[in-house]
């Protein structure tokens, strides 16, 4: 196994289903030392373990592989949040498109770092 730290910014954002993004609400930051084989593997980690929310690479934007940068540890991601900051379930969606219940997007942008020993 390897460790990583991963470190997240986290910019929250009131989302409206016609409107889309329409307020700043809040911004904060996370980090975490996980211990994974690869590095794709602890930001699946990190997102199970740590934010408890969904994550798929598919959904991810990775910067250098868009080519947004040369940093090659770089990764962004969004989330419909509740007001809780929990991610939004089903039910939650179908309220929100029908305009009865606020959302947020929590764009995250992550990134990760092989941590190694060093000799003395």
């Amino acid at each position: 196994m390897k460790n990583y730290i991963i470190k997240t910014n986290h910019e929250i954002e009131k989302d409206e289903y016609k409107n889309g993004l329409t307020d700043y609400v809040n911004s904060y930051n996370l980090d975490a030392q996980i211990k994974a084989e690869t590095p794709r593997e602890a930001i699946e980690k990190y997102f199970s373990s740590f934010l408890y929310y969904n994550f798929t690479f598919e959904n991810a934007y990775i910067f250098h592989l868009e080519g947004d940068g040369d940093e090659k540890n770089v990764l962004g991601y969004d989330v419909l949040t509740n007001q809780d900051g929990d991610e939004a379930n089903e039910r939650e969606r179908e309220m929100w498109q029908n305009e009865n219940l606020t959302l947020y997007n929590n764009r995250i942008y992550l990134k990760i770092y092989e941590l190694n020993p060093a000799v003395i």
